[in-house]
């Protein structure tokens, strides 16, 4: 939390802010490149970033790929410590994270627009001719697994009666399960800057506007 000063290599001058700024945005900047493979776009957005899933950062960094998220994380705390605004926007879902608010259906949109499109039309229309099971096929890393939401989900019939259960646990699976542990590590490492309890008194959008500004004039 104390003012870190910067000097560039083979640049005269002292760092009076300015520097310190820019190391932020270009240290976020790189962190959050596609090809690092910690982060990826935000839907069809290519200014807004969030977390790559678990699997795949795993699989890219191993287990320093979460100590590099828990670094990003400390790095996008200290941008709001100093009112450093960043190129990289952070994505209203991993926001709401931060700032331990609820998610719904409508903020699938920011992460997978098909998805939501797909859980939205689910209810409401009649499932009934549908022939859905508790069962999805998701690929991971390239390879088509089924993951069943519930024990014996391949078996069990998505019924008018059960609908809101199939799509509660397919938003949990897409907002939650498949980031858990990359989401984490960042939030941690924005908690190990700014205590926790500070962001109950800002909404997410209040940090997008704090880490980015407005995106229009």
């Amino acid at each position: 939390r104390w003012p870190f000063f910067f000097k560039f290599k083979g640049e005269e001058g002292l760092d009076a802010g300015g520097v310190g700024r820019e190391v932020l945005r270009l240290a976020s900047a790189e962190l959050c490149s596609l090809e690092v493979g910690l982060f990826r776009h935000a839907t069809n957005d290519a200014m807004t970033y969030t977390v790559c899933d678990d699997a795949a950062v795993a699989a890219s960094h191993g287990a320093a790929g979460r100590a590099w998220l828990n670094f990003s994380g400390r790095l996008v705390a200290k941008a709001l410590l100093d009112g450093t605004h960043l190129d990289a926007e952070m994505s209203q879902v991993l926001l709401k994270h931060v700032c331990g608010a609820p998610l719904g259906l409508d903020d699938l949109q920011d992460l997978d627009v098909q998805l939501w499109r797909s859980l939205k039309q689910l209810t409401e229309i009649d499932v009934t001719d549908l022939a859905l099971t508790f069962a999805v096929d998701s690929d991971v890393l390239g390879d088509v697994a089924t993951r069943e939401l519930v024990p014996g989900g391949a078996d069990k019939a998505v019924t008018e009666e059960n609908k809101q259960e199939f799509v509660a646990l397919r938003l949990e699976g897409a907002l939650l399960q498949t980031t858990k542990r990359n989401v984490d590590a960042f939030v941690r490492g924005v908690y190990a800057v700014v205590p926790p309890e500070l962001f109950l008194l800002v909404s997410s959008r209040d940090l997008a506007l704090m880490l980015s500004g407005t995106p229009t004039i």
